[in-house]
């Protein structure tokens, strides 16, 4: 059986629910998102509550969805990150990316 991924994305908060994977990224989440990021004014929220599994291109996508924020002089936070996730944080990324990470998930 193949999981998925689903999202929602409103108030600037994206939601998704289900294995943020190699498999399972969607050019089409990527771009709404993107747009998303574009026109939110001070901050966007991503929240990973319902994230069942996550793989190298999903930090991936993350670090770059925070890499575009501060670019734009905006913040990304990421709410509810699964503590049982944090060992692929230290594996996959640099130093400076870990802190840009980390950073983003101190603000809740």
């Amino acid at each position: 059986m193949r999981s998925g991924l689903t999202y929602t994305i409103e108030n600037n908060r994206l939601m998704m629910v289900g294995d943020l994977t190699i498999n399972n990224l969607c050019l089409e989440m990527m771009k709404t998102w993107k747009r998303t990021i574009i026109k939110a004014k001070n901050y966007v929220n991503i929240d990973c509550i319902n994230i069942n599994k996550i793989d190298s291109s999903g930090i991936a996508w993350l670090l770059l969805s925070i890499k575009s924020c501060t670019d734009r002089k905006k913040q990304c936070h990421i709410l509810n990150f699964p503590d049982n996730m944090n060992d692929l944080i230290e594996l996959y990324l640099t130093p400076t990316q870990r802190r840009l990470f980390h950073n983003a998930k101190k603000h809740y």
